[in-house]
């Protein structure tokens, strides 16, 4: 015998409280759940439906064009062809591969567009070429040569790094016998040089950092060794969006110790408005901390 099921079209019932046919409450899980599967369907079949809702004034046109760059992945600069330029030490800054470092490209003009076409946009010149700066940027590329560390006595020795003690000290070891009074008037000179100094000297480290966070760059010194790995190190530390070259070791497992109390003193040189201008956050300026007195 054949039993056919019939869809309830009704169910009605009664208690002493309730007389209203009503068969259940929408409650607040339920609720929950529901805006949950809704959130989740909007965001997947209609993605950055709250920019449509935002930008009602843009052109059709210019909202597929702001909602195409949203979308956009990150670039990859081509290996294979970073790794066919005829010079030492080239090799990626990173894993992500987006920038590049080696020795200087300023006898092989020819290797410029190779770099632009692999998706380099930027050289840092370590070394201060003017011949170089004019082929790169005739090969389309921007061209940057730092402030910081470019005097004659190299990185290590900028006043970012030193303390008023240290360089009043090293600047007393040029001179010969002062009296009291004509010591004092010295100092106090030097003091005042020393302020102005080290401001600029900061701010060029700043404008340093702030160029390196484009990215898409090819940094190089005259072999893409010991110069390049000093500013690569200075990014690494102070620099939120570079990657840590050694997650698993101290800095003191890998940086000499002058270079640790160099850095402490540039953290220490740093204002809020310096470390805003640089994107730190909180937890990025204890971490630093940590690293360089760990």
């Amino acid at each position: 015998m054949d039993m056919k099921i019939c869809p309830i079209k009704s169910i009605s019932f009664k208690s002493n409280d309730i007389e209203d046919n009503i068969l259940g409450y929408d409650d607040s899980i339920s609720q929950n759940s529901r805006n949950a599967i809704r959130k989740w369907h909007e965001s997947t079949y209609i993605p950055y439906q709250s920019i449509y809702e935002k930008e009602c004034n843009l052109t059709d046109y210019q909202l597929s064009q702001l909602l195409a760059s949203m979308m956009k992945k990150p670039k990859i600069v081509d290996y294979k062809s970073m790794m066919s330029i005829p010079i030492y030490n080239v090799k990626p800054v990173d894993t992500k591969g987006k920038s590049y470092r080696g020795s200087t490209l300023v006898n092989h003009s020819e290797c410029l567009p190779v770099l632009k076409k692999a998706g380099i946009e930027r050289v840092v010149d370590l070394v201060g070429y003017t011949k170089y700066e004019h082929d790169v940027k005739n090969a389309g590329l921007e061209y940057y040569c730092p402030k910081f560390g470019r005097s004659i006595t190299g990185l290590w020795c900028e006043t970012a790094f030193s303390s008023l003690s240290e360089y009043i000290r090293e600047e007393l070891k040029y001179c010969g016998p002062l009296d009291k009074e004509t010591k004092a008037k010295y100092i106090q000179s030097l003091t005042n040089d020393y302020k102005k100094e080290s401001r600029e000297s900061v701010d060029n480290f700043i404008e340093l950092i702030q160029f390196l966070q484009k990215d898409y760059y090819y940094i190089g010194c005259q072999f893409g060794t010991d110069r390049t790995n000093a500013y690569l190190l200075l990014n690494e530390v102070f620099n939120p969006k570079a990657q840590v070259a050694y997650p698993n070791l101290k800095l003191s497992d890998y940086v000499a110790c002058f270079e640790l109390d160099y850095m402490l003193e540039l953290y220490k040189k740093l204002t809020p408005e310096d470390k805003q201008a640089l994107g730190w956050t909180e937890e990025f300026d204890h971490d630093v901390l940590k690293r360089l007195t760990e």
